[in-house]
């Protein structure tokens, strides 16, 4: 206020506001209301109205509708009975969740055109609960949200390593919420471990740093300038900011459309990370000495410290003992339950994310860009197309001549943003890479072909032998059209004694990076295309039947999870009171349970781990061992719906359609 406004304190009486009247502080801590005066007098501020008060027991009547601005840093994961919440809040938002109650309690507080900035925890954005959705739909439309701002995750240590975000909002009472801003705080000028040791000098941390404008280098180390001069534009140009930026903004209706869900995450589009055309694992940065064997990793969530250490195969280990491949399903695994993108969550020491040390990968030439500057490409968010890394690795470690042939194709190269949006009810932060023509088997597995110069008798023999419906026609690298039963059959029919050229029909191409899902058109019309490879030569064949089978391939354990599910909730329904159910799996009334339809597979364990529910259902199976079978389907279950980007175990859809099988015979 000083440094910006500070020609209007040499008015007296605004001096006299400033000094007794325009700054205010509630707390029930008597060592924080001392704490927080004494901050106030250190800034100049003579006589601030710093008092005692419990906010959300005590009735807020005579505070209503009094301020015009409030920044707030309210507890987290706090509750509070509904017996001790003031009358006043409820009304608002019926929770025993304390961080609601906070949000709800300065809705009350502000003026009719005051503005707000609250730190919340990262479940207010994207919490499931009743009370979650209508705060976040009130903000939306009954109010002006302004933006969201999130916070790395060791921003409060050694304190907390509670993620976080900044809500930033106008109460209107008559909505005006149009386009919601959101920015990504990677950093904030200090490390992100319990030490939280300043990465620059003193005279470039802060909003607005002494010594001015920051560096890109020096930005990666503190965004906050960054953050608050596109915040000044966030009405201008930063409309004009793609998804895959670190701010951009989002209209109401897609919003609305995602069911009020204002998690960066649901919104942003992320870069493919793929090296030889698959996604990074942790066995990759544990092979580029980014981590080692035994590297410990750690996270917070809603008040629990999760721990895990890096294995010598590439896997992280948790405390119980249980491996994973994927981060995602190592924190799953570790929380219980839910979407946990492990790759923002687990982080070293220091605070280093998974995430970043795989961007590092990404950028080291070295390792992980295959191809000529994708290095530099992925660092600014960009690929190349043709995409020289979108394949396995066989093709991937395949001559820089290769890489050099292709550059020089009849494509040229070009740049293009590589990004995808998280699909609903995903790992939220996880990338997500569709199938490419160069997944399928036939598409890389070599092509039997046959020259311009051959006869049909050569043609149908080879098609006989091996059982194909169609031949490419190859003059050394190059295709000069295809043979088919079909065409063959046609050129006879017209010509008893056709050449072989006759017989030859025109055939489609496409590259083995591009994604299986755009050449369907072209399978519908021509039942086949022929593939080029990395060093563009015909590599192989796709048919309609390949990609039948390889959507079937990913079809059937869905298909299967819904059967189980289904059989599941039929057991508990013919057996054990609905009442009984909602005791265990709700026991604070915060959750939609209306019927056994409702219930989770996560749901079902609950209530069948109960050992008097299951002497209800009445099987002469083990508890324990049968518990164990269906804590590994839940976890099946949730890596499928969560489209988690790890494969499955190979053994999966078998564990399934047992555990189906048993349902099936011990159920009716």
């Amino acid at each position: 206020m000083k440094r910006e406004h500070a020609k209007a304190l040499l008015d007296v009486e605004q001096q006299a506001h400033f000094n007794a009247s325009m700054f205010h502080g509630f707390d029930f801590d008597s060592t924080m209301l001392r704490i927080g005066s004494m901050n106030m007098l250190l800034h100049g501020i003579e006589n601030p109205d710093i008092r005692y008060r419990d906010s959300l027991v005590e009735s807020s009547a005579g505070e209503a509708e009094r301020y015009s601005l409030i920044l707030a840093n309210p507890p987290f994961a706090g509750s509070l009975d509904y017996e001790s919440t003031a009358a006043d809040l409820l009304p608002v938002v019926k929770t025993k969740k304390t961080e609601l109650l906070f949000l709800a309690l300065f809705l009350r507080l502000l003026k009719p055109g005051g503005r707000a900035a609250v730190i919340v925890p990262d479940g207010v954005l994207f919490g499931s609960t009743k009370a979650h959705k209508e705060l976040r739909r009130m903000l939306v439309e009954d109010h002006k949200l302004d933006g969201v701002v999130k916070l790395p995750s060791g921003v409060f240590k050694p304190y907390a390593g509670v993620s976080t975000a900044i809500l930033l909002f106008t109460r209107t009472d008559s909505g005006g919420t149009d386009n919601v801003w959101f920015y990504d705080v990677q950093a904030d000028g200090f490390s992100l471990d319990d030490r939280r040791n300043p990465l620059l000098p003193e005279d470039r941390l802060g909003v607005r740093p002494a010594a001015g404008s920051l560096s890109k280098e020096e930005h990666t180390k503190n965004n906050l300038p960054d953050a608050l001069s596109r915040w000044f534009d966030r009405g201008g140009s930063e409309h004009n900011r793609a998804r895959t930026e670190q701010s951009f903004c989002v209209p109401k209706s897609d919003i609305v459309a995602q069911g009020y869900d204002l998690s960066l995450n649901r919104y942003a589009e992320r870069p493919r990370y793929l090296t030889a055309g698959r996604r990074v694992t942790i066995a990759d940065l544990l092979d580029a000495g980014l981590i080692t064997e035994g590297t410990q990793l750690t996270f917070e969530r809603a008040g629990a410290r999760y721990s895990a250490r890096v294995t010598a195969a590439g896997r992280l280990e948790l405390v119980g003992g249980q491996q994973f491949p994927s981060p995602n399903r190592a924190a799953a695994a570790a929380v219980g339950d839910g979407t946990v993108d492990g790759w923002q969550s687990w982080a070293l020491e220091d605070g280093t994310t998974l995430d970043r040390l795989r961007q590092r990968f990404l950028g080291t030439s070295a390792v992980g860009a295959s191809s000529p500057g994708a290095g530099e490409l992925a660092h600014e968010r960009l690929g190349a197309s043709p995409n020289f890394d979108a394949a396995p690795k066989s093709v991937a470690a395949q001559s820089d001549s290769a890489i050099r042939h292709a550059e020089t194709a009849e494509d040229p190269l070009r740049i293009q943003p590589v990004s995808e949006s998280p699909a609903q009810g995903e790992d939220k932060d996880a990338p997500v890479v569709g199938l490419t023509v160069g997944d399928l088997p036939s598409a890389l597995g070599g092509v039997v072909h046959v020259s311009p110069s051959a006869t049909f008798d050569e043609a149908i023999t080879r098609m006989m032998v091996n059982d194909y419906s169609q031949l490419p026609v190859l003059s050394g690298r190059q295709l000069r059209g295809a043979v088919t039963w079909k065409s063959i059959a046609r050129a006879r029919h017209a010509n008893h004694a056709p050449p072989f050229a006759r017989a030859m029909i025109q055939a489609r191409e496409v590259s083995y990076d591009q994604d299986l899902i755009d050449i369907l058109p072209m399978l519908a019309e021509s039942e086949f295309v022929l593939i080029r490879n990395r060093s563009n030569e015909i590599s192989g064949i796709v048919t309609a039947s390949d990609v039948v089978a390889a959507y079937g391939a990913m079809a059937t354990p869905f298909f299967l999870i819904g059967e189980f599910d289904q059989r599941l909730r039929q057991v508990l329904a013919s057996s054990i009171e609905f009442s009984r159910v909602q005791e265990l799996c709700d026991p604070e009334g915060n959750r939609s349970i209306t019927g056994f339809d409702d219930l989770s597979i996560g749901d079902c364990q609950r209530v069948l781990e109960n050992k008097e529910e299951w002497e209800r259902v009445g099987w002469s199976l083990d508890r324990k061992v049968f518990i164990e079978r269906l804590d590994e389907i839940r976890e099946i279950r949730n890596g499928l719906m969560h489209l988690n980007p790890e494969p499955l175990p190979g053994n999966s859809t078998h564990k399934i359609r047992h555990m189906i099988n048993i349902l099936r015979e011990y159920g009716n």
